[in-house]
């Protein structure tokens, strides 16, 4: 991916996205695991987006939206 096609967001947007992803996980009573195998990525990839260590990329931002 090039630098151009990274979406800006501050750290407290990034926080605040992983929040809300860890809240929908355990409020579903899924384990990072199960999670992560149902959006088939690796578990270590959705544990740093639920702690907000993650670039949004131009096209990956469609799917997360809808």
């Amino acid at each position: 991916m090039k630098a151009e096609d990274v979406i800006p967001l501050s750290a407290a947007a990034k926080k605040q996205i992983g929040a809300r992803i860890r809240f929908m996980r355990r409020s579903r009573n899924f384990t990072l695991a199960e999670m992560a195998e149902l959006l088939h990525m690796p578990e270590e990839t959705l544990r740093r987006m639920e702690e907000g260590d993650f670039e949004l990329y131009d096209d990956m931002s469609e799917a997360v939206i809808q």
